[in-house]
This record gives C-alpha cells, structure tokens and sequence, in this order.
C-alpha cells in the first residue's frame, strides 16, 4: 500500500499557484484507488485539497476520500 501512496503522490502536481494546484484533479471518475475505492466523482476541491466520492468495493459502500495537496502532507499537527 506504501507504494501505492507513492505513486499518488508522484501524480500531485509541484506548482507555486494555488489556482493551478486545486484545479488539478487526481484522479478521473471509474479509475480504482489503493486497489479498494471506486472513484464515482470529485465533490469538491479547496485550499487543502480534493474530496472524492468513492465506493469501497470490499464493503459495497460509498464515503468520501480526502486527498491533501502535496504541500500539506509534511505539516505537523
């Protein structure tokens, strides 16, 4: 799963420009995510990042996957 993780990651665009960062989409409505969410569609976007609404295939069941832009993933909390 780390890999998988690392791979999105390398997908997240490296830009200076807020606008540009939050209108880059990671992934594409039918594309599969850690080989257990079905991306359905993308709920909205903001400073922090992309909200998805996805279906884990295992439990047949839809939530909502937070994806940070890569600039927030090493803040400490």
């Amino acid at each position: 799963m780390e890999e998988q993780i690392e791979e999105i990651f390398l997908r997240t665009p490296e830009v200076s420009d807020q606008t540009q960062l939050d209108s880059a989409d990671l992934f594409e409505s039918g594309s599969i995510v850690l080989d257990k969410f079905l991306v359905i569609n993308l709920l909205g976007r903001g400073g922090m990042g992309s909200v998805y609404r996805v279906k884990q295939l295992q439990l047949n069941a839809e939530f909502a996957l937070k994806c940070l832009n890569k600039h927030h993933t090493n803040d400490v909390v």
